[in-house]
């Protein structure tokens, strides 16, 4: 049994379609070359995003760090004056 979508297996069968059919059989034929590319894109952003989102996690690490530390050298700057 072959499939009434693929045109490749029976072109004839385009004829006897109403222009409704033949405009949503275009638009799936789009979407199935545009959603790979589409769900390609997804799975950069998603791994991007993970990228971020760990060196945000250094980031803040490395902020406390600097924040402790000059809360140390301020302490020890005002007790060195008394």
């Amino acid at each position: 049994m072959t499939c009434c979508c693929n045109r490749s297996q029976n072109p004839m069968s385009d004829v006897r379609r109403t222009p409704e059919e033949r405009a949503v059989i275009d638009r799936l034929q789009r979407l199935s070359v545009l959603l790979p590319a589409l769900a390609q894109e997804a799975a950069t952003a998603r791994r991007e995003a993970a990228r971020l989102r760990v060196e945000n996690r250094r980031l803040t690490r490395r902020l406390a760090e600097a924040e402790s530390l000059t809360l140390v050298a301020s302490l020890t700057a005002t007790n060195g004056q008394t």
